[in-house]
């Protein structure tokens, strides 16, 4: 850090083995916990965020159901949840909704994903995480949970920006059973589309 101060002043006679006391300035700078800005209007989160003295550096646009909503938050690449504490300054990056595009997709396989996985393999097929459902109610364990049900179905055709909504449990039985059966669901289906 930096002396900022000490006391006596500099200059100052002081006896012998006398205590001199410096005040510092820590070398870290301030660090801010990242608000909840999703779902809530892009004009809102660069107002909150200006506010708390984040920026905004760059605006991705992704096809969803609702237009000009936050969908994600990045940080150095990274999705940010909220609470996570940033330097001050900290450039960030929105993910905000274009509307539901025009375009239809297969929807993708999130069958045995955690829930962070699900929601970046969503983003990645333009698509969006809906609803999450729980089996059981988690207790500070959510990363144990798998997604063992989604609608749509893996291999189904949606317009992109839409929701997947996802139920997940920590069972290894459901899980096995629900990637089996999703992984049938999808061969036929890709089948069907080939004839």
């Amino acid at each position: 850090g930096t002396i900022i101060e000490q006391i006596p002043a500099p200059g100052s006679s002081v006896k012998k083995n006398r205590s001199i006391f410096l005040i510092l300035n820590k070398r870290q700078s301030k660090t801010i916990p990242m608000p909840e800005v999703n779902d809530i209007s892009f004009r809102q989160a660069d107002a909150l965020l200006r506010s708390l003295g984040l920026r905004v550096s760059y605006v991705e646009y992704r096809p969803s159901e609702f237009k000009d909503l936050v969908i994600d938050v990045r940080f150095n690449g990274q999705h940010i949840d909220p609470g996570t504490r940033l330097p001050e300054g900290s450039s960030l990056v929105l993910v905000v909704g274009s509307g539901v595009g025009s375009t239809v997709s297969g929807v993708p396989f999130l069958l045995g994903s955690s829930l962070a996985n699900a929601r970046a393999d969503a983003l990645a097929a333009s698509f969006i995480v809906g609803s999450v459902s729980y089996d059981e109610t988690p207790f500070n364990d959510e990363q144990e949970y798998r997604v063992y049900r989604q609608t749509p179905g893996p291999g189904d055709q949606a317009a992109e920006g839409s929701r997947i909504n996802l139920w997940l449990t920590k069972d290894p039985v459901l899980i096995q059973e629900a990637i089996r059966e999703g992984s049938l669901q999808q061969q036929e289906e890709e089948e069907e589309a080939f004839f």
